[in-house]
Parts: structure tokens; sequence; C-alpha cells
């Protein structure tokens, strides 16, 4: 059975510790069928090539100006498409994720009849 190719988009723009620890919970998932993208929007002090040091499985595509986040989003999402995504999920570079969310996620997408998008419980992290 081939697992559906899912691919995370996260934007940077001058937000690296964020986005660093957001990778660092992104690295924990367990579906093996994954890409990551992070879209840094012309951030400064060369935060893209900390993220690319830090994390060399993550593609990182920069942008040369900042496209805001609806820009950076569809960049994310038009890199995705050109690579075979079968699903996309936009995710803020401020967030955790669980190791098994894209288990869950899929799960409950074949339980939808014809879902167009699912979603994930947010919840605050603990400080």
């Amino acid at each position: 059975m081939n697992l559906p190719l899912v691919h995370i988009v996260t934007l940077n723009w001058n937000g690296l510790e964020d986005t660093l620890e957001c990778l660092a919970s992104i690295r924990k998932l367990t579906y093996p069928n994954l890409r990551v993208q992070v879209i840094d929007n012309a951030s400064e002090n060369n935060e893209a090539e900390i993220i690319e040091r830090e994390f060399p499985e993550v593609n990182v595509l920069r942008q040369k100006e900042n496209v805001g986040f609806c820009g950076g989003c569809n960049a994310g999402m038009k890199q995705a498409m050109s690579e075979g995504a079968d699903f996309v999920m936009l995710l803020n570079n401020d967030t955790f994720v669980s190791p098994n969310l894209i288990e869950m996620l899929l799960d409950g997408y074949e339980k939808l009849e014809n879902p167009g998008a699912v979603s994930p419980v947010i919840f605050k992290h603990p400080e």
C-alpha cells in the first residue's frame, strides 16, 4: 500500500527561534512519507542558512522579498504540488505538533465523505 505524500509548509519571517522549535517537533513525526518546506520571506540575519544547517532534511525556499503570509503559503503549495504532494499542511511556525499528527489527520480524512480539508485540534502549549 502506497502512503500518501504529505508536505508540511511553514513560513519564516524573522522568527528563527519559533521556526526552529516548530521544526524540532516536526522532526519527531512518525509518518514516513513526509516532506517539509520552510518559506523564508526575506528574513534578516541569515535565518534561512541557519535553518538549512540545523535541519538539512528541510527544503528552504528563499523569497527575494517579503511576499506576506498568503504569498508565502502560495509559493509553498505550488512547490509541494510540483513535487507530487497528495496533501499539503499549512503550519504556523509557532506551532508544536504531536508525533502521530499526520496519521490522525489522514485517518480522519478517510472517515469523512468527500472532505475538502481537515484540521487538528489546537491547544495552547503549557509554559
